[in-house]
């Protein structure tokens, strides 16, 4: 409770906003999936990104732009002007924080729970921190014990860091990452202590799925 009342007073009195560029963009394609499916999603054009260009959203690397030296331009045969906009595939547009939202607001719609997928969104960030809390606190009890786990769920509660990434308002994709990667090593370390054969390669396929991918090299 500490960590999502916290992290949740960046709300304007009376109208949950996103407050971030990138989250913005989330928000859309968010809304986008919730509206058309998962389908037209992963075919999205967006022509409001990267105007008047536009991008290919669903499946596709984020395209990035950047400035280059006209001598680096030179050496590939491309303009020489002083500086030209050239793209960069560093980022990729991963959809788990988009489905992670859809499925919320699918799940609240069968209940009967009528919630405009714009507050899903503003609410997702401080709904996984106070879950983060709760994945500390197991984590650290399974490591040492239910005393050590009490404090590292108060701490990572109000730690500044963490808080800076899941205020309510941003709709990014640390807001629901600390809390999987917490969770994921959770459910390893018990089930090396605890499970069985099956248990512990389930556990640690999806610990190996969950690493990173080396950036694409940029241009």
């Amino acid at each position: 409770m500490v960590s999502l009342f916290t992290i949740a007073v960046s709300l304007t009195p009376f109208h949950p906003v996103s407050h971030f560029y990138r989250s913005r963009f989330n928000y859309r394609s968010t809304h986008h999936l919730t509206t058309n499916g998962f389908y037209e999603f992963l075919n999205w054009f967006d022509e409001r990104a990267w105007y008047p260009l536009g991008r290919i959203v669903g499946g596709t690397p984020c395209m990035l732009p950047i400035v280059a030296p006209s001598a680096q331009l030179r050496r590939r045969g491309l303009r020489t002007l002083d500086a030209v906009i050239v793209y960069s595939t560093r980022q990729m547009v991963y959809p788990g924080l988009m489905v992670t939202a859809g499925l919320i607001h699918y799940m609240l719609n069968l209940l009967h729970l009528t919630v405009h997928i714009r507050d899903v969104c503003v609410f997702l960030a401080p709904v996984f921190s106070g879950l983060t809390a709760i994945s500390t606190y197991l984590l650290t009890r399974e490591l040492w014990n239910q005393g050590a786990g009490l404090l590292a769920a108060c701490f990572i509660a109000i730690v500044p860091g963490y808080i800076s990434r899941s205020v309510a308002g941003s709709f990014d994709n640390e807001g629901i990452a600390i809390f999987a990667l917490q969770f994921t090593y959770y459910l390893w370390v018990f089930s090396s202590h605890k499970g069985g054969q099956l248990q512990k390669s389930i556990a640690i396929g999806i610990v190996n799925k969950m690493q990173p991918k080396p950036p694409h090299k940029a241009l």
